[in-house]
C-alpha cells in the first residue's frame, strides 16, 4: 500500500512526542518500592503510557478482560520500532509496476512495488522493521520512492507532460503526427495554424493514479523548429512566403521604453 510521504512525517512527530513522554513519566513515577503488589504497579503504568485497560487481581494472578491482552502485547514503544528507507525507480519500473529484492541487515526483503509509483509515494511493508524488545512484534518498513529522471515525460501534477517539436509547415497547414506515451506510440492530429504555447491532451495516455489504478492524461507541448540545413528550394519558397505574406507576429506587441 502507498503513502503520503507528508502524513508519515506527521505520524513519526506525534509517535516521538509521545514516546518521549512515556519514557519521562516512567522515569518519574514508577518506583516499584512504593507498591504492596503487582496489581498496582500495573496500574500505575498503564496510566503512564496512556491507556485504560481495565484488569483484576485474584490470588496473586492478573486477569486481563477480554481484547486487554491484545491490546498491551501490540504496544511496541509508540512505533519507534519503524524503520524508512528509500529506492530508486525508472520510469518503466515504476509505470509498470515491479518487484524488488532488497538487504536489510543480512536479510533478503521482497517489496512488490505497484504501478504508479511516483517521487513522494510511500510503500508500507508490513513487520519487516525492527523487533520490539517490549512485545518481540516487528515494526513496519517504510519504503521512500525516487524516479529517476526521463528524458521526454516529467509530471504535471497527475498528469505527464512531453515536449514534441514540429516543423513551421505542421504548424501553420496542420498534421497528423505520431507521439510517444508510456505504453507506446500514438497518433496526434494537429490542427492549422496552431502555436508553441497551445497545449493538446490526450485522455488516459498518462500516468497511473495510485488512489484508483486510472490513467491520467498526457499533455502535449508543441515546439515549433526549423531544419538545421535548408535547401535552396526551401530557402525560394520561403522568400516567396514572406514577400506574399502579410503577417507581423509582434503586431499586439505591447512595452514601453524603460
Amino acid at each position: 500500500m502507498l503513502y503520503n510521504t507528508e502524513k508519515r512525517q506527521k505520524y513519526d512527530f506525534n509517535h516521538e512526542y509521545q514516546r518521549q513522554n512515556w519514557q519521562k513519566s516512567a522515569e518519574t513515577e514508577l518506583n516499584s518500592d512504593q507498591y504492596g503488589d503487582f496489581g498496582n504497579l500495573i496500574n500505575n503504568l498503564l496510566n503512564c503510557i496512556g491507556l485504560s485497560l481495565g484488569y483484576k487481581t485474584f490470588k496473586g494472578q492478573t486477569f486481563f478482560y477480554d481484547g486487554i491482552q491484545e491490546s498491551l502485547n501490540g504496544f511496541n514503544y509508540l512505533g519507534s520500532e519503524d524503520i524508512e528507507g528509500s529506492v530508486s525507480l525508472t520510469f518503466s519500473e515504476a509505470f509498470n509496476g515491479i518487484k524488488k529484492l532488497l538487504l536489510l541487515d543480512k536479510e533478503i526483503i521482497e517489496a512488490h512495488i505497484p504501478r504508479g509509483a511516483k517521487t513522494g509515494s510511500c510503500l508500507k511493508i508490513k513487520q519487516k522493521g525492527k523487533v520490539s524488545s517490549f512485545s518481540e512484534k516487528r515494526g513496519d518498513l517504510y519504503l521512500n520512492i525516487e524516479l529517476e529522471p526521463h528524458p521526454l515525460f516529467e509530471f504535471e501534477g497527475e498528469d505527464l507532460v512531453a515536449e514534441i517539436p514540429i516543423a513551421p509547415e505542421e504548424a501553420v497547414l496542420g498534421a497528423v503526427i505520431q507521439v510517444p506515451t508510456p505504453d507506446g506510440k500514438v497518433n496526434l492530429k494537429i490542427p492549422p495554424q496552431i502555436n508553441s504555447d497551445q497545449p493538446l491532451r490526450l485522455k488516459k495516455k498518462g500516468w497511473y493514479q495510485e488512489a484508483n489504478q486510472q490513467r491520467s492524461d498526457l499533455i502535449v507541448k508543441l515546439k515549433i523548429v526549423i531544419p538545421d540545413n535548408i535547401s535552396n528550394i526551401e530557402q525560394k519558397y520561403y522568400r516567396k512566403i514572406r514577400k506574399f505574406s502579410n503577417f507581423n507576429p509582434r503586431k499586439n506587441l505591447k512595452y514601453k521604453k524603460i
